[in-house]
């Protein structure tokens, strides 16, 4: 894909580590632009370390509020690019969506579904395996949506491939981050209507 010109929308979970898109970055030819999506932290000092590390394989590291200019303004310029969202954070907005992840109902947002959609992006999925110690196997598998009659059905069938990734091996995923404790604020009817139709 990204050999034919077309940029990558990489969504990722909590797996393994999951600074992945900055070690894509420098063992593939294409694309030769790579960037990864970070939330500020408030303390400086933390802030300035993570940086550090993050910036060790020459990835650009995208601040989350400055998402949408840049990739956008990197499809103006015309080369293609793979910018990595891990997309399994609590939403941390009013315009959130919900699911059902993990027999959980799960707050989101579609963020990266729909920068894909204005730039004709590619959408994929990091699939994480650990075979055995100190070695991991990426899979980039395409996101094919089960139902395309919902809102952000690229971002819902994210999180029903992440829920198989975490099924499969348990501890490779982050369970401290504290996934669901927004949850209380899904609407009754809402809450209802999902946990029948399980999207």
């Amino acid at each position: 894909m990204a050999a034919e010109g077309r940029s990558v929308i990489l969504l990722l979970g909590h797996c393994g580590c999951w600074e992945w898109a900055q070690e894509i970055s420098v063992r593939y030819k294409a694309p030769k632009r790579g960037g990864e999506i970070y939330k500020h932290i408030p303390n400086r000092l933390v802030e300035e370390l993570m940086n550090a590390l993050r910036a060790h394989w020459d990835t650009t590291l995208i601040e989350m509020r400055q998402a949408v200019r840049t990739v956008l303004r990197w499809h103006k310029e015309g080369e293609p690019f793979l910018v990595g969202f891990i997309s399994d954070q609590r939403a941390y907005t009013a315009a959130k969506r919900w699911t059902v992840f993990m027999n959980q109902i799960t707050d989101f947002v579609s963020g990266g579904e729909e920068l894909a959609a204005k730039i004709g992006a590619e959408v994929l999925y990091l699939d994480i395996e650990k075979p055995k110690r100190g070695y991991y196997r990426l899979t980039f598998k395409q996101v094919h949506p089960e139902q395309t009659d919902v809102d952000a059905p690229y971002t819902r069938q994210f999180y029903k491939m992440l829920e198989e990734t975490i099924r499969r091996r348990p501890s490779l995923w982050l369970w401290s981050h504290n996934r669901w404790r927004n949850n209380h604020e899904c609407p009754e009817e809402i809450k209802n209507r999902l946990m029948k139709s399980k999207i």
